[in-house]
This record gives C-alpha cells, structure tokens and sequence, in this order.
C-alpha cells in the first residue's frame, strides 16, 4: 500500500496497464467499461477465450477497480435456478 496519498493515483496506473496487458495477452478482452465517476477502470472479459468467434462455454467476467477503495471485484454472471432465486429472496436482508 502507498504511504502517501499522493503516490494511490501511480500505483492505480500501473495495476491497470498490468491488469489490460494481461487480458491482451490471453486474448480475453472484450471491451473497457465506459468512463465512469465511480470506477477507475473496468473491463469486460471472456473466458476461456475462442480465437475463431464465440465459445457456447465461455463466461463472461467483469473486472472493476473502485474509485477511493483499494480492492478490485472480479464479477460473473451466473445464471440460477428460479427454485434457488426464491429460496434467496425468502431470507431476511442481513442474510442475503
């Protein structure tokens, strides 16, 4: 972590260009997210990749670094059961 806030910025740049030149690299890009006030940056891949055009067995993942946090949330879209999306939203807020 930076001890100076000043130096967050830099240290943003570059796990982005780490970040962008790895999916590049795999071939697993898909698009950048658009600018937007509350993420630095964000992507959209897919995996496992399919140099001839669309694999039916790829997921589609999003990687998104927020503004002022100093994580990144590695996203998947799952689709579930409309059983188990019941039984979710049968359970009080603090459990969901």
């Amino acid at each position: 972590m930076p001890k100076n806030i000043k130096d967050i910025p830099e240290q943003v740049k570059i796990i982005n260009t780490q970040i962008l030149d790895y999916l590049l690299e795999e071939g697993i890009l898909r698009k950048k997210f658009p600018k937007n006030p509350q993420i630095e940056f964000g992507y959209e891949i897919e995996y496992p990749p399919n140099p001839t055009g669309r694999n039916p067995n790829s997921r589609i993942l999003g990687i998104i670094k927020p503004k002022e946090k100093d994580y990144i949330i590695v996203q998947i879209a799952t689709q579930i059961s409309e059983p188990h999306i019941k039984a979710l939203n049968s359970l009080p807020e603090d459990k969901k």
